[in-house]
């Protein structure tokens, strides 16, 4: 669906040779307007009393508020919907009053709400994301101090309650995604602690009290079991600081669902640090500011494009297998913590991030080691069972387009011929020359 123009103060849209089938109130996102920045991003849609194709731009839902406008523009942009089926709980913490106050998780955390809600990125429906941080000025002191486990806990018990209203099926959603991004511990004191999970400390924590935090596996698991969503996603950038001393509080809601379609829910957890370790928060990026350095390394993914497989998407495997080699680039003393992810089960975060020009250039010499006809296979060093491309040798070059740079490794079917190489360009028109064998 495909924008045409917008008009002056009230911007009033008319999409290409299709009708919007809009309502009163619906949620759009358009993209890649030039000419006009104020008509790119999320809005409400009027439509009443206007033409099949055509719709007005409010701020707010009650169509109270309409966008201003800048003038005109014509012919370009892109009308998309978004996912109405994904939800999100975002949690981040700067101001401890008992603990050293942190920098980085709110502004994190607004920039990971900020990539969901974008059509260019998550495109979750606005409304569907929650969004807790510290406030400004923070509490005096730790027992007054907010966000409380009960501020989070309710914004758990809304899906919840939705669960159990579904009663047959439980499910809710397509994805969850849960962020969450302060100090954090990891408790142990019980007969059977978790010691894979982790625990965001909430705002009136202080030492020795430290029963206010929110354990993000649990919470996701709780849903991951009931099936809830077909696909769930937990980031947790705090430490995980061992307390032997602490037992797990906030857990879940009970009574506990165990659906049979558990096994179909498509997950991806990651944790910015290993147990009983640090997850630091430092001044990163040109220019500097303070980011979680888990965050950082997980916002820059989220929007580089070149951060990819090989058909231009995405996927929790990609961006786990990047995490666990940029955030220990970017903090030597900090190895993030994701449980592999099943071939069969990749989330696919965006489809298509661009197309890469062939940038690696494969000549092959017949000889004993390879005949005509042979069928040659290229792999990441990384994943050797899971061939990224093949070409049957026919005499011609072999022009390949990799997503990014890393070692790979070509092998022959069936043989044992095979020959690593190092993808980085070697010439100055950006292709990485290989001959093979």
């Amino acid at each position: 669906m495909d924008v045409r123009s917008a008009v002056n103060a009230t911007p009033i849209v008319v999409t290409t040779a299709e009708a919007h089938n809009f309502t009163d109130g619906a949620e759009v996102k358009i993209i890649g307007v030039e000419g006009n920045t104020a008509a790119n991003g999320s809005f409400y849609v009027k439509s009443s009393g206007l033409g099949v194709n055509v719709f007005a731009l409010y701020q707010d839902q009650a169509l109270t508020r309409p966008v201003a406008g800048s003038g005109e523009y014509t012919e370009g942009g892109e009308v998309r919907k978004p996912f109405t089926e994904d939800y999100a709980i975002i949690v981040g913490i700067n101001r401890y009053p008992a603990f050293t106050p942190l920098h980085g998780p709110e502004a994190d955390a607004q920039r990971f709400r900020d990539w969901l809600v974008s059509p260019l990125g998550g495109n979750v429906a606005l409304s569907n994301v929650s969004m807790i941080v510290s406030p400004d000025p923070q509490a005096l002191t730790a027992a007054d101090a907010q966000p409380t486990l009960d501020t989070v806990k309710r914004a758990f018990r809304t899906h919840w309650e939705r669960v159990l209203a579904a009663k047959k099926t439980n499910r809710i959603g397509r994805r969850f995604y849960i962020f969450l991004s302060g100090h954090g511990i990891t408790p142990s004191k019980a007969a059977m602690a978790n010691l894979d999970d982790a625990a965001l400390l909430m705002a009136d924590s202080s030492i020795g009290i430290l029963d206010g935090h929110v354990l993000g596996g649990a919470w996701a698991d709780r849903f991951r079991n009931a099936a809830a969503f077909d696909e769930i996603v937990l980031l947790m950038d705090c430490c995980r600081d061992l307390k032997d001393n602490v037992s797990p509080t906030g857990a879940p809601f009970l009574p506990e669902i165990v659906s049979d379609q558990r096994d179909s829910v498509k997950y991806f957890y990651a944790r910015a640090a290993e147990l009983d370790s640090k997850a630091w928060d430092q001044q990163l990026g040109n220019p500097p500011d303070y980011h979680g350095v888990f965050s950082f390394a997980l916002m820059n993914a989220l929007q580089d494009e070149s951060v990819c497989d090989s058909q231009g998407r995405l996927t929790s495997a990609v961006l786990a297998e990047y995490l666990r080699s940029e955030v220990r680039k970017l903090r030597p003393d900090q190895q993030p913590v994701i449980p592999a992810v099943p071939k069969d089960a990749n989330i696919v975060f965006i489809e298509k991030r661009r197309s890469f020009a062939p940038n690696v250039s494969v000549t092959f010499t017949l000889g004993p080691q390879l005949a005509a006809g042979s069928t040659v296979e290229l792999f990441e060093a990384t994943n050797p069972d899971a061939p990224c491309a093949s070409q049957v040798v026919n005499g011609a070059r072999w022009d390949i387009a990799l997503s990014k740079r890393s070692f790979y490794k070509l092998r022959v079917v069936g043989g044992s011929v095979e020959k690593l190489f190092d993808s980085k360009p070697d010439v100055p028109n950006g292709v990485k020359n290989v001959n093979f064998p």
